[in-house]
């Protein structure tokens, strides 16, 4: 299957100013981290913009790699005897 501007603009996520929903929760959170450790918003402008620039430019590769990234660490190890049970990676949800 072809990527058409269409299926593009319907399977990537909701962004905002670039950056997916998903990816503005990491940096509130390292700027809420920022800010308690230094008390600056010098230091937190200084760590801010860095972890944006990369974010951004992560997110215009694949804007769905937090998403995976997530999954990944979701997987179980695999068993022994999985031939036998036969069940998958995945941890029961």
């Amino acid at each position: 299957m072809t990527a058409t501007p269409l299926y593009v603009a319907l399977v990537r996520p909701a962004s905002w100013r670039g950056l997916p929903i998903m990816h503005w929760l990491a940096v509130f959170v390292i700027g809420a981290m920022t800010l308690q450790l230094s008390k600056s918003f010098l230091v937190l402008a200084s760590v801010l913009i860095p972890f944006f620039a990369v974010l951004r430019y992560a997110a215009w590769r694949d804007p769905w790699w937090i998403e995976n990234w997530i999954t990944r660490l979701h997987q179980t190890p695999p068993h022994r005897n999985a031939l036998h049970w036969s069940g998958n990676s995945y941890g029961p949800w």
